[in-house]
């Protein structure tokens, strides 16, 4: 299977990579599997999320300010959907990039939500890390996500396909 590398921005100097299974390519939208480690602070907004593996179906479409993951666990049993709040993502020979710009969205199967990271968007604004503007798109990208949550719209069809 072809493998996809994604390098991943959070604030400065912070770069993470990641290979990931690419499973569906069309030249805007990007699927891909990956191991998914819930962090310790979606850990504890989510107890049902223990210290242990799930995986991840990782969907980026060119151009949207969002990446969103399915996240599934060990049974395959689909635990909820997590959307970063991001730039939109850019290829480069390398592979990916995408800039994390802090604010996360949890869906559940079921429809509820919830919004992570709010405290960590609030230090990267102050220390200048994302400028108004691009805090200001942040927060509209958040809050039309939750639109499309609460108007049952979420996840979109593709998504659904993987």
């Amino acid at each position: 299977m072809a493998k996809l590398k994604v390098f991943y921005r959070r604030g400065p100097g912070q770069v993470t990579v990641y290979e990931q299974e690419l499973l569906y390519d069309d030249g805007r939208l990007i699927v891909s599997s990956a191991p998914f480690r819930p962090s310790a602070s979606l850990r504890a907004q989510l107890p049902r999320l223990a210290d242990e593996e799930y995986r991840a179906i990782w969907s980026v479409a060119l151009g949207e300010w969002h990446d969103l993951g399915k996240v599934y666990d060990l049974a395959g049993e689909l635990v909820g959907y997590y959307c970063d709040i991001i730039r939109p993502a850019r290829r480069t020979p390398a592979g990916l990039e995408v800039e994390d710009l802090f604010l996360d969205l949890w869906v559940f199967p079921e429809g509820r939500y919830l919004v992570l990271d709010e405290a960590e968007f609030a230090v990267a604004l102050s220390r200048g890390w994302l400028d108004a503007s691009t805090a200001a798109r942040a927060k509209g990208e958040l809050s039309r996500l939750i639109g499309e949550v609460e108007s049952g719209r979420f996840p979109p069809a593709k998504v659904r396909e993987f």
